[in-house]
Parts: structure tokens; sequence; C-alpha cells
């Protein structure tokens, strides 16, 4: 595995977003609590127009805090996620065994593919995908696997291959998608 790419999800985008638009609502409720004092001072009482506005103030600090606590979250998962996977990925091993190496059209092979996790720590939801070209047809089994990979623990997948065209076709790379617990 070269290289290891680390993307935001969709899922904390919304957070993040959810997050903001806490702090910026938390925000303007401070903001109309200053501009009914403002009007008050100046003669307008728009409290008899609007009689629950002060109560509704009082939900400004609760806003702040839980969008602190959102963004805080989303630091602290991101900061650990990206630490972990950058310690774990590099050394995961995965070995592919295919019991034919030279097939002709319309011939059957198995493929079998070893996933070993030889850190202490746990990957939560890994996909794992031998990318196949489509010079080839599974006949039987799946060529990836959604799972948890355990600390010192090993997977394996295997497929049945059939041959649809001629030529030299080469097998693989393995995809290895991590996605984080929180």
């Amino acid at each position: 595995m070269n290289g290891v790419k680390i993307k935001v999800s969709n899922v904390a985008g919304v957070y993040l977003l959810i997050a903001f638009f806490c702090f910026f609502f938390g925000l303007a409720l401070y903001q109309l609590k200053y501009l009914i004092t403002v009007l008050y001072t100046v003669g307008l009482d728009i409290t008899v127009y609007f009689p629950q506005t002060l109560e509704v103030v009082v939900f400004a600090p609760w806003l702040l805090i839980l969008a602190g606590i959102l963004v805080f979250a989303f630091i602290f998962s991101y900061l650990r996620f990206s630490v972990i996977t950058r310690s774990i990925i590099p050394r995961i091993e995965i070995k592919r065994e295919i019991l034919k190496d030279k097939i002709f059209q319309g011939e059957l092979t198995l493929v079998k593919l070893r996933i070993y996790n030889p850190t202490l720590l746990d990957l939560d939801k890994v996909i794992i995908t031998d990318l196949v070209p489509d010079a080839f047809d599974i006949i039987f089994g799946e060529n990836y696997v959604e799972t948890n990979l355990p600390a010192g623990g090993n997977i394996e997948i295997s497929y049945l291959l059939r041959a649809a065209t001629r030529g030299v076709h080469v097998v693989g790379p393995v995809s290895m998608v991590v996605t984080d617990r929180l």
C-alpha cells in the first residue's frame, strides 16, 4: 500500500454544518436580545407583539455549547482516526494466491486473498475489494468483504474467476477503505 489517503466523509460534513448552524443561530439569538433592549430603550416594546421572545434567547448559550462540543468531537475524531490509520494501514499484509497463473478463455481459476493485521489495534470497519478486470467473470464468491479487522487477526476471501476474453490480464490491485467508528 503505497499511498494512504484520508478523506472526510459527507457525514462529517453534515455534523460540521449542524455545528456552524448552532453557533451562528446562538449568536443571532444574542443579537436578538440586544435588539430587543435597544428597541425598548427607544420606546418600542416588541414583547407586546412577540410575548415569548426573551424566553427564546435563553437557548443561545446552550446552542453555543452544543456547537463547541460538535466541533471538538469532529477534530478529536479526525486526529485520532488519521493517526491510527497512518500507523496501521502501511503495516497491513495482503497476499493474493491464484491457483493457476495461466488459463485459457473459458477456464476457471481460484483466487484467495489473505489480509493480516500485525498491529495491536483493531480496525473497526474495513471494506476490502480485490479489483478484477473486465476480462474476468466472477463465477462464485465475492471479491470484496466489509468486516472488522481485529488486532493480530486474519481475514481470507476467495472467489472463482472465469476468463471471458483472451489476452494477458492482471488481477488487482487491492482497495481498502477504513471508516471511523464515530
